[in-house]
């Protein structure tokens, strides 16, 4: 069977909180197989209004592109001072496939947990600036870059990966890794070094989420987010809030990234939220990138 690349995106809003607990790591319906990655915890922040949605659905890559929304303050913003090179920290590790598998973060920033438009402009300029804080604390993240190619339908087993991988053109025999979120086929035998992962079936399959949280929606979006813009300079995830409604409940992802040149706005940078809904059945519902406000920095 050929393999398609994963689709997915974020949603809700609370309260601004600079210096949070992190959020926590999804979790599977049924553990099976061992995890290398870091201990799962914490909370949500704060309440708000519910929301609809209907169901995710599968096939193409996560869309970080789309610039709907309104701007979120009124008039000429002031531009942001841009700090020096030392900012962008230590490459990349090199390609190794015995290394650990991504997880959820041990390390890093504080998540700012609260609505996007709350976050100063002075924050996300730095956080763009920096390769090492693309993520925060608690969301997904993978110290091997080149790691990441997520490919659908969900699988049930490890050894899925070794076909799934040579149906898009990876090469060699793959080192194999299961995670609670994912399966993993890492192939370094012959050429560049590249992964394929496919999220498990007890995890999430057919847009329904095993142990549904707003905090592990908030983990899942956080996985589709990094394997879309895990190479895209300059682009960094900032934090989440939930919200907490009867039906359903959101997530809002905050993301900074460079403006395009197709990009409507204006700006050198742009600060977009991402809204996703899951309901009591598990049932997700993936939103698209609006704007909030476009970012100038000091030249």
């Amino acid at each position: 069977m050929a393999a398609g690349i994963l689709s997915g995106a974020c949603g809700g809003a609370t309260k601004y909180q600079a210096d949070a607990d992190p959020p926590v790591g999804g979790t599977s319906g049924n553990q099976a197989g061992s995890s290398d990655g870091p201990a799962k915890g914490g909370s949500s922040a704060g309440t708000g209004g519910g929301g609809t949605g209907g169901t995710s659905s599968s096939g193409g890559i996560l869309g970080m592109g789309g610039s709907g929304g309104t701007l979120g303050t009124g008039g000429e913003r002031p531009c942001v001072s841009v700090g020096g090179s030392g900012g962008n920290g230590q490459p990349f590790a090199p390609l190794s496939c015995d290394e650990e598998v991504g997880g959820p973060r041990p390390d890093g920033p504080a998540p700012l947990i609260g609505p996007c438009e709350a976050i100063p402009d002075e924050v996300l300029v730095a956080r763009s600036q920096s390769s090492q804080e693309r993520t925060p604390r608690g969301l997904f993240f993978d110290s091997e870059r080149w790691k990441g190619l997520l490919l659908e339908p969900c699988a049930s087993y490890p050894e899925q990966m070794s076909e799934r991988g040579g149906s898009v053109g990876l090469v060699g025999l793959p080192v194999l890794f299961t995670t609670p979120w994912f399966y993993e086929g890492s192939f370094c035998g012959i050429g560049p070094g590249e992964s394929a992962r496919s999220l498990r079936c007890d995890y999430f399959q057919d847009g329904v989420l095993a142990d549904p949280t707003p905090e592990n929606l908030a983990f899942l979006a956080s996985i589709f987010w990094w394997h879309e813009n895990r190479k895209k300079a300059g682009t960094a995830l900032i934090g989440y809030s939930v919200a907490n409604g009867d039906a359903s409940d959101w997530v809002e992802l905050c993301t900074v990234r460079p403006t395009r040149a197709n990009d409507a706005g204006g700006g050198d940078l742009r600060l977009e939220r991402t809204r996703h809904s899951i309901f009591q059945d598990g049932t997700v519902s993936l939103g698209q990138p609006e704007l909030v406000r476009p970012i100038h920095t000091c030249r």
